[in-house]
């Protein structure tokens, strides 16, 4: 499975919907994105807890300024990827505010977030093909000319960098085992 795991970690917050999990990775990495200036992603998986299905998103990824490999490849058992876009950057315009052509090729399960640096939640469901602004109340990049809120993307605490996990980890497992000490 290439790093991602099925089995719900112990420590992970449940979430009653696919949109709740993405709202909160959101809230907390695109702040994170905006600071840092690069993207991060995860994956959203389900389990049942006393009959009731739920939803939980994995440990994100980090990734450089334009891009987060891991989500490429497929991992049987996807409902949602979820990913960032980011700091504001003259050069991108407003493709830093929508889906990148990337970003839809790499959709596995039912449906694809991502959080844009102008302070939106987008969402793209597989099923009906429709992009739909899912919230404008997120951390937001002040540089952003666009920008749609002053949610600001600073004093908003994440996981130590530790808990997160660099992009060559699943993408060399080899090099990931073998480093452990």
């Amino acid at each position: 499975m290439l790093g991602e795991t099925r089995n719900r970690p112990l420590s992970c917050t449940l979430f009653n919907t696919v949109t709740e999990a993405a709202l909160d990775f959101s809230m907390i990495y695109n702040a994170m994105s905006i600071n840092e200036n690069v993207e991060f992603g995860a994956r959203v998986f389900s389990t049942v807890v006393n009959g009731v299905t739920q939803f939980y998103y994995t440990t994100p990824f980090r990734g450089t300024h334009n891009s987060i490999l891991p989500l490429a490849i497929p991992v049987r058992g996807t409902v949602a990827s979820l990913h960032t876009h980011g700091a504001f950057m003259e050069r991108y315009g407003a493709g830093s505010n929508n889906f990148s052509q990337e970003d839809l090729r790499w959709l596995h399960g039912d449906y694809l977030y991502v959080a844009t640096p102008i302070g939106s939640l987008l969402r793209y469901t597989r099923s009906t093909g429709i992009i739909d602004t899912v919230s404008t109340l997120i951390p937001s990049d002040p540089n952003d000319p666009r920008r749609l809120n002053q949610v600001s993307p600073d004093g908003i605490s994440g996981p130590t960098t530790n808990a997160i996990r660099p992009s060559w980890v699943i993408l060399s497992p080899w090099i990931a085992y073998f480093t452990r000490w």
